[in-house]
């Protein structure tokens, strides 16, 4: 064996002792902590399964969004050493245009845009002009959703009122901004369940909406 496969063979061993330290020195345990005004929980991914209506005990109709959250994984842990702290379519689909004439003569022309520029004078497309290209990657945000209920056998999650999106697609669940909840009844930075405790038996988590009848409330 020669002496550069040697001093080789040494420095790839170096190099992985050196980032097994890395590693283990960067494992953070979880373990409970308390929640501050400070704290920012991470929030969970969930998965729209669509629409439906329930009715609370005064009779009155609550429209409802299910989503199912899976075993959420953590994939990365921001530390303040580390962090200081496509598709195309067509104008039809993106704009709404009501696209060419379907007879004959117009042949693969019919979701076509038609003309997009004038003549000699000014001899440009204006920007701005609405033109296929990139569409679907817009995020939106609803603020404050009111949580229903929680099903935790299931890893249900019922909210009131519509979430954007269609059914399938990814939901982002976060801590509200403006009207904050109570730190002191949230687990954090997650809840971390008894290792006896199963979640077959657990009961769901119903909103309380009070005592106070809405029909029957007086003016």
């Amino acid at each position: 064996m020669s002496r550069g496969l040697v001093s080789r063979i040494k420095l790839l061993s170096g190099a992985a002792h050196f980032s097994e330290m890395a590693m283990s020195s960067r494992v953070i345990e979880a373990k409970p902590g308390v929640m501050t005004q400070a704290s920012r929980r991470t929030g969970a991914i969930a998965v729209k399964c669509g629409m439906m209506a329930l009715w609370d005990k005064w009779g009155a109709r609550v429209p409802i969004t299910v989503l199912w959250l899976d075993d959420n994984v953590v994939t990365q842990v921001k530390t303040p050493d580390k962090e200081g702290l496509c598709a195309l379519q067509g104008g039809m689909k993106r704009w709404g245009f009501k696209g060419m004439p379907a007879s004959h003569g117009a042949s693969l022309s019919h979701r076509s845009i038609g003309s997009t520029g004038q003549r000699d004078a000014p001899g440009k497309v204006f920007k701005g002009k609405k033109m296929p290209g990139h569409m679907g990657v817009e995020q939106r945000t609803v603020k404050n959703v009111w949580i229903y209920k929680i099903d935790p056998a299931r890893n249900l999650l019922w909210v009131k009122g519509q979430i954007p999106g269609a059914t399938g697609n990814f939901v982002f669940i976060k801590d509200a901004v403006y009207k904050k909840p109570d730190i002191s009844i949230l687990p954090f930075p997650t809840y971390f369940a008894a290792e006896d405790e199963g979640t077959e038996n657990l009961e769901s988590l119903i909103a309380d909406i009070g005592d106070v009848d809405p029909f029957m409330a007086a003016d």
